[in-house]
């Protein structure tokens, strides 16, 4: 049974897209979702004082989006953590919270998703202990919003889920095989 949903956040809208998903998993199995957001000061080489801002900033950003989730009763966790590599700091909360599953919008061709990466996504499919479901970026439409890739298990092993159904079957289906 699915207890606790890891959502990265980079405050881009398509990342935001998961915050959506991870809710309608979540709320059946009364799981917590935890909002994360990741820093990481050695790539720009900013002061402290550049560092705390970008942390104050980020957890503004988290509590806000946090807000919307806690109204429709599903409970949450915002953190924002400093890391060397967003691959790096969602691998290590992986295991510091528990999660059960992670939900991202995955960038296909480095787009809009700036931090979410494939190189980031491909990081945490082949290294996470916890199925990975990436969401496709850009969707137009709500088919195309359903997951195009579903890790079940750490270490590489993943499918990808190309069904004739509705996202919300796509995801209802899912749930029941994590169940």
């Amino acid at each position: 049974m699915i207890s606790t949903i890891l959502v990265p956040l980079d405050g881009s809208v398509e990342a935001e897209r998961a915050v959506e998903q991870a809710g309608i998993l979540a709320r059946p199995c009364d799981a917590e979702v935890v909002l994360l957001s990741i820093i990481h000061p050695a790539v720009t080489g900013r002061q402290p004082f550049a560092v705390s801002a970008e942390r104050l900033e980020a957890r503004r950003y988290l509590a806000a989006v946090a807000h919307h989730l806690e109204e429709e009763g599903i409970k949450v966790t915002a953190l924002v953590e400093q890391a060397d590599t967003w691959a790096h700091g969602i691998l290590h909360e992986i295991r510091s919270v528990g999660a059960d599953l992670i939900v991202l919008s995955a960038s296909s061709e480095g787009g809009p998703v700036e931090h979410l990466s494939p190189s980031t996504v491909h990081s945490l499919m082949t290294q996470a202990f916890c199925p990975v479901l990436a969401l496709r970026s850009g969707a137009a439409d709500a088919d195309r919003a359903a997951p195009c890739r579903l890790s079940k298990t750490g270490g590489g092993v993943g499918g990808v889920s190309h069904t004739p159904q509705s996202a919300g079957r796509r995801l209802e289906h899912l749930q029941e095989q994590l169940l």
